[in-house]
């Protein structure tokens, strides 16, 4: 791969990811401008050795959440918080494997997801919008869709039953 190509290849890791992992590593550290700091050392790490990046052994995902819970380490060590330390965080491997693979198993889920909601039509999709992530009553989503409350719950059951057919035909289980 050439350096031109390495680099977009590595921004659009960046651009996908940097959210997530400061997110990750602020629910670790509990102060944004050091997950941030964390975040982007591991983003620097990871790009210092992507020519030994393997995606045959795991994706970018994994290899950088591993990274950056190396970093977490570090950051708690060097300030010799030990005791303050979660037991997830510092004690427990295995609950670092755990909290990868759930990010990674949720992040793929959220994807298959925003996949079959592109397979809806517009409408439905903004009703499953407004109903499951801004949390609206089907009465008020009647009132911002000019649709009837029926009509809203019609669509919903069967945006829904698209959803599990989209899941289903995929192989996706929840």
């Amino acid at each position: 791969m050439n350096d031109d190509a390495k680099r977009k290849d590595f921004e659009r890791y960046f651009l996908k990811y940097y959210q997530r992992l400061s997110a990750y590593v602020y629910k670790k550290v509990s102060d944004i401008h050091i997950a941030e700091d964390i975040a982007m050392d591991s983003f620097v790490a990871c790009w210092g050795n992507y020519d030994k990046f393997d995606p045959d052994k795991a994706s970018f995902q994994t290899w950088l959440f591993v990274v950056a819970n190396n970093r977490i380490k570090n950051y708690y060590r060097d300030k010799k918080e030990y005791v303050q330390l979660n037991e997830d965080v510092m004690s427990d491997e295995k609950n670092y494997a755990d909290d990868i693979i759930q990010a990674v198993a949720l992040t793929q889920m959220r994807e298959h997801l925003a996949n079959a909601l592109e397979t809806l039509p517009e409408l439905n999709r903004k009703i499953i919008i407004y109903r499951y992530y801004l949390k609206k009553n089907s009465t008020e989503i009647s009132e911002m869709t000019g649709l009837t409350p029926e009509n809203i719950r019609s669509r919903l059951s069967r945006s829904l039953d698209k959803i599990k057919e989209y899941f289903d035909k995929n192989n996706i289980r929840w």
